[in-house]
This record gives structure tokens, C-alpha cells and sequence, in this order.
């Protein structure tokens, strides 16, 4: 299965941490392949 994580520039402007932790969460317990993208 294959994610793609959508990070919008607003939210890795002001709390980067945020898409940080979904992207390890996801690794962690869901698909092996993990795309992200980050718009800023």
C-alpha cells in the first residue's frame, strides 16, 4: 500500500513538528512506502 502525506505550508511554517510526528507514526504502524509532500 502507498501513502502519500500531505503537509500544507501553513502548517510546516508554524508547527513542523506536527507533520513530522504523522510521517513517524504512519512509518511506524502503517504502509511501507511513505511519500511526503510539503508545500511551502
Amino acid at each position: 500500500m502507498r501513502v502519500s502525506l500531505f503537509v500544507p505550508c501553513s502548517v510546516d511554517q508554524l508547527t513542523p513538528q506536527v507533520g513530522l510526528a504523522t510521517a513517524k507514526v504512519l512509518k511506524r504502524h502503517g504502509p511501507k512506502e511513505l511519500y511526503l509532500l510539503l508545500v511551502g
